[in-house]
């Protein structure tokens, strides 16, 4: 028998991630700097002191839960649609 491959990141020791206010005030920051020019990461990474990988971790699911209140409210908004739709059409059916 073989033995296992190792996994990928078994020699990586885990970041613990900023508390959610801290998040949210480097993603709030991200924004601010996004059309500065300033490299993003470097210059949140020195203004909160933690290190780049951790800022770019926190853009990242930042990001993501962003894009997953937005799809959620997209849905919600097409279903309110097709439900109206419904309703019209009954409505001119039964007139």
């Amino acid at each position: 028998m073989t033995p296992r491959k190792p996994n990928g990141r078994a020699g990586i020791a885990a970041r613990p991630l900023p508390l959610r206010p801290i998040r949210r005030r480097v993603w709030d920051a991200a924004l601010a700097l996004a059309f500065s020019g300033e490299p993003i990461v470097a210059t949140l990474s020195k203004r909160f002191e933690i290190d780049q990988v951790t800022v770019e971790t926190v853009l990242v699911i930042e990001g993501r839960r962003h894009e997953r209140t937005a799809v959620a409210l997209r849905n919600g908004i097409v279903n309110t649609l097709a439900i109206a739709r419904e309703a019209a059409e009954d409505t001119d059916v039964a007139a």
